[in-house]
């Protein structure tokens, strides 16, 4: 069964480190942050890398070596820009997990769907 998950990253952010607008993608298997957490912690570190990622558009899988697997067939879905903010849900396409880099402070911060956010 897939553990669906988005992996953004924050724009636009404010001196104080508030809100702006992120940039996310889907990623339909092996989203779950027991895993996740060992990749974008080793490959994706930079907001240089991630911003390739996320430019990449959906995708089926992030790979253990931190490469991915795409869809057979991405029916044009690159990516969506939506708010950062926790009253505003991030688009939903049945995850189970956000992941969003922060690129002001360097660091990851994911969240089960529709609960608080944690640093990664």
């Amino acid at each position: 069964m897939a553990t669906r998950c988005r992996i953004g990253i924050l724009n636009n952010a404010t001196e104080e480190g508030g809100n702006g607008l992120v940039d996310s993608i889907y990623i339909h298997w092996d989203g779950y942050p027991e895993r996740i957490r060992k990749i974008l912690k080793k490959f994706y570190t930079t907001e240089l890398d991630v911003r390739n990622l996320i430019l990449k558009g959906y995708q089926s899988s992030l790979n253990e070596d931190g490469t991915i697997t795409p869809f057979t067939a991405n029916d044009g879905e690159l990516f969506q820009t939506h708010q950062w903010e926790e009253k505003y849900p991030w688009p939903f396409n049945g995850q189970e997990f956000e992941y969003c880099f922060l690129p002001k402070d360097n660091k990851w911060m994911y969240r089960k769907t529709g609960k608080g956010w944690t640093e990664l």
